[in-house]
């Protein structure tokens, strides 16, 4: 049986991990065998036989900027952390023996891993296991001397990119200018998904507003809320998940600010895990552009209004909402707008929703959302290649 092998650290949201683990249960559904070596806290999931799930002490980061990483009781990492998760990496490497080795966002991101990833690498080199990086459809490009930085560790290390998007929406270099100049093969899987049977146009019911991670999410659900509150799809049920990192006291702010609303119910939530399902199982979602959940909605026929997280220096989840919109599978709202609250957050989601309404649900056939299963036969037969 093959083995694969993942390192994935997911800093802020848990949208890295979930990607992994659909690519590990797609391995499993194709007869080998996947680890995750997961770095960061730990995330809620059932697995599937033959997917091990290796939980080390978590780094995270202290904000979303990823300013400072810091460990389980939010302390700065020290030398000795570091050190004891390099030794780590390389023993769960020793004892899984994998015959493929995937790095998830590295050497593209996670440039404060080095310490644990290099060595990783290195490892792998030294024993011939092929060494793959995982990216998203849109990354986050740095200044030109780290991404040079990164293009040497790939032609140093690695023998190819898994880059988890459908180049009829968008492709590397519309993230990553100087795509052009790496020197290992690209290979175009497909969004991943966490899978399962969407529900049929007449089974579809209500509507789900998820903050993603919830740090940054907050206007996006008062705004929604306000909507209900209007009554903005009243008929149909809610469902608010504010995220694990919504501040405290968010969830009465939008009891309070939904109290007295008429119609169907109302449900608020902390978290729910897996959210996939529910979004599948949707008449319409409202979130931001996050690549888990506007994949989810769009593979499933779910109508979606998207509030892209647009930040200093960061702007994938603007980037990937324009191009979903221009194919006509989302609705984008104004996200300055939206941000600036008040009765105009309020309108500005509603008439959100009603363009949302009106659009043709997105059918199956307008994005390649085969990633997971993609990947897993691809890096099986590297290792079989391997053999």
């Amino acid at each position: 049986m093959k083995r694969v092998l993942f390192h994935v650290n997911h800093l802020w949201g848990q949208g890295h991990f979930v990607r992994v683990h659909a690519m590990a249960r797609a391995i499993a559904e194709e007869g080998g065998h996947a680890t995750i070596m997961n770095g960061g806290l730990c995330v809620p999931r059932d697995h599937a036989e033959r997917v091990s799930v290796i939980n080390m002490p978590p780094v995270r980061s202290a904000d979303e900027r990823y300013s400072r990483l810091l460990d389980e009781k939010g302390a700065a990492l020290s030398d000795d952390f570091r050190a004891m998760r390099a030794q780590l990496c390389r023993e769960i490497f020793d004892t899984q023996a994998p015959d493929v080795l995937v790095t998830e966002t590295w050497p593209f991101g996670r440039r404060k891993l080095a310490f644990e990833l290099d060595p990783l690498v290195a490892a792998a080199r030294a024993k011939n296991v092929p060494v793959f990086s995982s990216v998203r459809d849109i990354l986050t490009c740095p200044e030109n001397s780290r991404v040079s930085e990164a293009h040497q560790r790939l032609q140093a290390g690695f023998v190819g990119v898994l880059v988890h998007g459908d180049p009829r929406i968008t492709v590397l270099k519309d993230s990553w200018p100087r795509a052009g100049e790496i020197s290992v093969p690209l290979k175009d899987t497909g969004y991943v998904t966490e899978g399962g049977a969407a529900a049929a146009p007449g089974e579809r019911r209500g509507v789900v507003v998820s903050a993603g991670a919830g740090a940054s999410g907050e206007a996006v659900l008062m705004a929604a809320a306000m909507a209900r509150a209007a009554g903005a799809f009243s008929a149909e049920p809610w469902i608010f998940v504010t995220g694990p990192k919504a501040r405290d006291g968010l969830m009465e702010a939008l009891r309070a600010q939904l109290a007295g609303a008429s119609g169907a119910s109302v449900t608020i939530e902390r978290e729910i895990n897996p959210l996939g399902p529910v979004i599948r199982a949707a008449k319409y979602c409202v979130g931001r552009g996050g690549y888990n959940t506007v994949i989810e909605a769009a593979s499933s026929g779910t109508r979606m209004v998207v509030v892209p997280h647009v930040r200093l220096g960061e702007d994938e989840q603007l980037v990937r909402a324009r191009a979903f919109e221009a194919r006509g599978i989302i609705a984008l709202a104004n996200h300055d707008i939206i941000e600036g609250g008040g009765m105009k957050a309020r309108d500005a989601m509603i008439a959100a929703l009603a363009r949302a309404a009106s659009m043709t649900p997105p059918k199956p056939t307008q994005i390649n959302a085969d990633g997971a299963r993609a990947a897993a036969r691809f890096l099986l037969a590297q290792a079989a290649g391997r053999g």
